[in-house]
């Protein structure tokens, strides 16, 4: 545990006394960035705090800040331009009756990344438009989002209607969007709303969109008007990357001042290889990201596949999340990696089931060492596990997973002795301590078989040490603390008086949190919840 006195705080302390290691420091805050990232690829930038002509708080013209000189108008009134609606910024309130219109000619756009601070303020839409990029015609003709009823979002390409799933836009509620065009084989759409992948679609044509013809608040045609509030629309003429578009991502929800969307310190599971087993009998995996390329989706029932890291487990301590919604096979993690071959995989399996001449498996969580001399691992290996000169099988229960709950994990890894904890929420499902030396060292990675639409949440990884304060700032009425070491999950506590510690927060499965500062006294300590365990009699 570690203790931190938030009282008269005003420099940077450390000293470590009896087991504690007490800090402070002042806090400053984070300015946002001013500038739009990729600016060079940036075709035009709409902000409503910038380049806003009204009369009468009606927009009479809204200037692109691009420098590419394009202006939206209205064909009659215009939208009301409404002072320090988010983050001191204003923001065009759309009516249902009023939209901007603008010829924003370019070659015609093949990619195209677009991204908008925005919120809907009525309960339900019939098709509500934000804006549409592109004139009615075929299949990938359009860029367009839209709301429809349930508060479902809804693109239209040109050429077919795709609709989301109920409730992903409800009203009241700011996001940052962001829709990429393009980037597989000119034909993907992928929407992101605050970071999570929302809506994944393919138009049955390459898009190829004529921007002369962009409506902001409406479709192309008809009476299909946004009802909400509009800050800064963003159209870039590329895909952007993962990592890209995490970085305006960011920049936008630093403008909107709106809660971070992921945990900053995760790892990027975006950059890590992807291995492929060819068994014969089911699809490659397909493996997609979002939350800035932290957090991983496999949405085909497919052959076996590794996710697979730079990271090497020895002396490390490592965590993240799995879970699923469909089908009842394989979701879990591989580590102390060295080959296609070689390698500890914790597998978890819903149901019992044989599959074609791959044997049995059943029903919960298994530990099984790979250590096959040059042949490729088969089907058999994968589902049965059952040819000790391929594998080896330490451990297994009979637990099965739960459709819909996502589960925590951690691996506390030293050469020779590593202890894996499985937890539902508060709740250790399984704790496994293991003494085995074949492996000292590898790789980490996740791991799918026979499964689809299995969620892999966010990864991070500690070096093997005591639990120790990395930052701790006060300001505000905020306090703000990052750490390393300990065993996740993490637990802070509070007191005024060091007398009677009580929690201020539920198990946290990463390294920083904020807290209200009650009053102008008070103490904090970080537990390890996992060490306890670890060191329990």
């Amino acid at each position: 545990m570690k203790l931190h006195n938030i009282q008269n705080i005003s420099r940077r302390v450390k000293s470590l006394c009896n087991g504690f290691l007490m800090a402070g420091f002042q806090l400053f805050p984070t300015l946002a960035m001013a500038q739009a990232p990729f600016p060079g690829d940036l075709h035009a930038w709409f902000k409503s705090d910038a380049g806003v002509s009204t009369e009468s708080n009606a927009v009479t013209q809204w200037a692109d800040q691009s420098g590419n000189g394009f202006v939206l108008t209205p064909p009659a009134t215009g939208p009301v331009l409404n002072p320090g609606v988010l983050n001191g910024l204003p923001a065009l309130t759309f009516d249902g009756s009023t939209q901007l219109n603008g010829d924003l000619t370019a070659p015609a756009v093949t990619g195209a990344s677009i991204f908008a601070i925005f919120r809907y303020t009525i309960e339900d839409s019939n098709n509500d438009y934000l804006y549409t990029l592109g004139s009615d015609g075929p299949a990938g003709s359009q860029f367009t989002l839209s709301r429809r009823s349930d508060s479902s979002v809804y693109h239209f390409d040109g050429g077919a209607q795709n609709v989301g799933e109920d409730g992903t836009l409800p009203p009241n509620t700011w996001f940052v969007s962001s829709q990429v065009f393009g980037a597989d084989a000119g034909i993907s759409h992928n929407l992101f709303l605050n970071s999570v992948s929302v809506q994944r679609t393919s138009a049955s044509d390459p898009y190829s969109a004529d921007l002369s013809t962009s409506v902001v608040g409406n479709w192309t045609g008809g009476s299909n008007r946004f009802v909400g509030d509009l800050v800064e629309l963003l159209v870039y003429d590329r895909a952007l990357t993962v990592s890209e578009r995490s970085d305006v991502e960011e920049y936008l929800r630093e403008r909107a001042g709106l809660p971070e969307f992921f945990k900053t310190e995760a790892e990027v599971l975006a950059d890590w290889s992807v291995i492929q087993y060819e068994l014969s009998t089911q699809p490659d995996a397909e493996w997609t990201f979002d939350l800035g390329g932290t957090r991983a989706d496999q949405a085909t029932n497919a052959d076996a596949s590794i996710l697979l890291s730079e990271i090497d487990v020895a002396d490390k301590v490592i965590w993240g999340q799995f879970g699923s919604g469909s089908a009842p096979d394989f979701m879990g993690f591989v580590f102390g990696y060295q080959n296609t071959r070689e390698f500890y995989l914790f597998d978890w399996k819903k149901e019992t089931a044989s599959f074609l001449n791959f044997g049995q498996a059943s029903a919960g969580m298994r530990l099984t060492t790979f250590h096959m001399d040059g042949e490729e691992p088969s089907g058999r290996d994968f589902w049965a596990s059952d040819r000790a000169e391929h594998t080896t099988v330490l451990l297994q229960n009979n637990i099965p997973w739960v459709d819909g709950v996502d589960y925590d994990f951690s691996i506390v890894f030293s050469p020779g002795s590593f202890t894996i904890r499985v937890w539902e929420g508060e709740t250790v499902l399984e704790s496994w301590t293991v003494s085995d030396s074949t492996y000292p060292s590898g790789r980490f990675g996740y791991f799918s078989n026979s499964l689809q639409n299995v969620r892999y949440g966010q990864v991070f990884a500690n070096d093997i040490g005591p639990l120790e304060i990395d930052m701790f700032e006060v300001d505000s009425g905020q306090v703000a603390m990052r750490w390393l070491g300990g065993e996740p999950p993490y637990v802070i506590e509070s007191d005024e008086d060091l007398d009677s510690f009580t929690p201020a927060t539920n198990h946290i499965w990463n390294r920083t949190t904020t807290l209200p500062q009650v009053g102008d006294r008070g103490f904090f300590r970080v537990r390890s919840i996992g060490t306890e365990l670890s060191s329990a009699p």
